[in-house]
């Protein structure tokens, strides 16, 4: 069977560093994600687990246990220097997005 030629369908870029360096997303329509940092080389990205691992946190809202105030967990991530777990959430009331280690965001500061 003759494979079908991957498209793309969507191109994102993160801003310039200080360094002159920028990365380019290319999301192909098998799912498919690719990376070219600084225009080199396109590179393939692993694909996202579909399942939570036990260490990622659920989508769900969460009550800060000193303010009160109401978040939403918008996804997990991991950070790129350190391959540490990350928690990205939002607070409903504003919509102003965080990025917390999971680590920290299950130290009870959230319930």
């Amino acid at each position: 069977m003759e494979e079908k030629p991957r498209k793309v369908i969507q191109i994102c870029s993160t801003p310039e560093t200080f360094e002159s360096q920028f990365t380019l997303f290319a999301l192909c329509d098998d799912g498919a994600i690719f990376q070219s940092i600084s225009g080199g080389e396109w590179q393939g990205i692993p694909n996202v687990p579909e399942k939570n691992t036990p260490e990622e946190m659920p989508l769900e809202l969460y009550r800060h246990a000193e303010t009160g105030g109401i978040y939403e967990v918008i996804c997990n991530a991991y950070d790129e220097s350190t391959k540490e777990l990350m928690v990205v959430y939002r607070n409903v009331e504003n919509g102003v997005p965080w990025v917390k280690p999971a680590k920290e965001f299950n130290d009870g500061r959230f319930t």
